[in-house]
């Protein structure tokens, strides 16, 4: 069933072919899919029979589907503690589990350490890190099921809409393209960088068709397979999104090369929901790419259903740019131009800012309050704007010394025209 390339090179060279010949014929019968030989991570192994690494996977994820251990006495007082219950609700496992399941890894020609490497070249699992060591999720072992309503709180955010990812003919998700994104946002080395969600306190539930990533310190991504297409709703900075749909296309680009699909599979295409006025209905909208004539890149959105097209809303194009309407303009003429705010200033100020009272997340950032502050106004305040606003700015007085300057440079910073005379 495995080879190694040693036993490969003596067999060709009873056929009088040098290495370099080998190699190529094994690359070719590859390609053919009449074994499998991965030259790019495990070079010194050859399967002549694809059933054999097959079982293997096999066996795991039949593992996850066990109710009830004690009627399996093979696995009941062998695995280690908690492995099953982990496996099932978390997708999470550890090395010892594929060794007490495979005993045969304890081969030196395929070891279960290679097992898990090829695993993660093909996107299968991703290593993710624990506080008791390293473990390995494995998304397609999780169960399928709907998302609860708060779990989805967190993402209900007036500021940011829901992006959908679509494939072209509107064909489903290719099959495996879901979790193997999730793991190649999981083994990305380079920013933005992804964790797996903690499930700990049960506040969110990773499942075979939606997973929590965190993106930095208090912000969240959740990935959503709706058979269609894939939606994304993100809980942190806007500032961020442009990078984080980068990334989630590059995941799914990743996933296609690996499963050996049609370039096309890779390919896709950013959608919204947008909504039509006449029917008092919401339809798919294709987001379309284009430039100006002075060569600036410009994103409409096309109804699917009565091919209307459409600039893209604000908290749309947050996914591709951040930049507020160039016809925002805050008046701050009623502010001191010397010395510090304080709470007297607290209602000039919040009056100042109706123009901007969506961008009241964005603007606490920039005005540098700790993102958890900024996000525990929004929850205390039920996404509620004028009041978020004057919470947010409540904050910001009573941290330090604040000045009608430091304001200015924040909404500066966020393309807002200030008046200050």
């Amino acid at each position: 069933e495995i080879l190694s390339l040693e036993t490969c090179c003596k067999m060709g060279a009873s056929l009088e072919m040098m290495t370099d010949e080998v190699l190529e014929a094994l690359k070719y019968l590859d390609s053919l899919g009449l074994i499998l030989y991965f030259h790019e991570i495990l070079n010194k192994v050859v399967f002549i029979r694809p059933q054999a690494l097959l079982k293997r996977l096999s066996d795991l994820i039949s593992l996850s589907f066990l109710e009830n251990l004690e009627r399996f006495p093979k696995f009941a007082y062998t695995l280690p503690p908690d492995s099953h219950r982990e496996l099932k609700e978390e997708g999470c496992f550890t090395i010892k589990l594929i060794e007490v399941l495979h005993k045969e890894f304890q081969d030196r020609l395929f070891s279960a350490n290679e097992f898990l490497k090829l695993m993660k070249y093909l996107l299968i699992i991703a290593e993710v890190p624990h506080r008791d060591g390293i473990k390995y999720f494995i998304p397609s072992v999780l169960p399928w099921d709907r998302l609860r309503d708060d779990e989805l709180i967190s993402f209900d955010r007036p500021e940011l809409d829901p992006i959908f990812l679509i494939w072209e003919d509107r064909q489903p998700v290719p099959y495996g393209i879901f979790p193997a994104t999730v793991n190649a946002l999981l083994s990305r080395k380079e920013k933005p960088m992804f964790d797996l969600t903690k499930t700990e306190n049960k506040q969110f539930q990773h499942r075979r068709n939606a997973v929590f990533l965190t993106c930095k310190e208090g912000s969240l991504l959740l990935l959503i397979d709706e058979v269609c297409l894939l939606k994304l709703y993100y809980a942190g900075d806007p500032v961020d999104c442009p990078s984080i749909l980068k990334a989630v296309k590059g995941g799914v680009h990743d996933a296609a090369i690996r499963f050996h699909y049609h370039k096309s599979f890779g390919d896709v295409q950013e959608a919204f929901n947008v909504h039509c006025d006449l029917l008092q209905e919401q339809h798919l909208g294709v987001v379309c790419h284009g430039a100006t004539p002075d060569s600036q890149i410009l994103e409409q959105v096309r109804c699917e259903e009565h091919g209307k097209i459409n600039n893209l809303s604000i908290q749309q194009s947050r996914w591709f740019k951040y930049k507020i309407t160039p016809q925002a303009t805050v008046d701050l003429s009623k502010l001191p131009s010397e010395g510090s705010l304080d709470l007297k200033h607290l209602s000039d100020i919040v009056r100042s800012l109706t123009p901007v009272s969506h961008e009241w997340f964005q603007l606490g950032i920039t005005l540098r309050l700790p993102y958890h502050q900024v996000e525990t106004t929004r929850l205390e305040n039920q996404n509620k704007v004028p009041q978020c606003m004057a919470n947010m700015i409540n904050k910001w007085l009573n941290n330090n010394y604040q000045t009608r300057q430091d304001l200015v440079t924040a909404l500066e910073h966020m393309d807002v025209n200030v008046v200050l005379c």
